[in-house]
């Protein structure tokens, strides 16, 4: 297991982590944050945190369940767009760049839903 610890009141990191104690499959478990209305960039954490595994599996493996999938390949073009665009305005390292940005791509997405 990680040493990733949750905050107290995170609720919802606490209850996957009693139910991947119990046993529960982690595509179950992506399955019940997006009922729960859980954002991709939370699950992601959450995946990480109650299974203890590294950032860029549960990542992979958020990314890839098919209640993401879709919206994760819409918004592939528009998000190394985006990295592209702000490796010409910095020097950060493409994974530091990409995880500051996720969260923005994925309210644009959401607004664009809503329309």
């Amino acid at each position: 297991m990680l040493n990733v610890k949750p905050s107290p009141n995170d609720k919802m990191v606490q209850k996957i982590q009693r139910d991947a104690k119990k046993g529960m499959l982690i595509s179950d478990a992506i399955e019940k944050l997006s009922t729960c209305g859980v954002p991709i960039t939370q699950s992601i954490r959450i995946i990480r945190i109650a299974y203890g595994i590294s950032l860029a599996k549960a990542k992979k493996i958020v990314e890839s369940h098919p209640v993401w999938k879709e919206m994760f390949d819409t918004t592939k073009p528009y998000h190394h767009e985006l990295i592209n665009h702000l490796h010409e305005l910095s020097d950060e390292d493409s994974q530091k760049v990409s995880s500051c940005t996720y969260t923005y791509i994925e309210k644009v997405c959401i607004h664009k839903r809503r329309k």
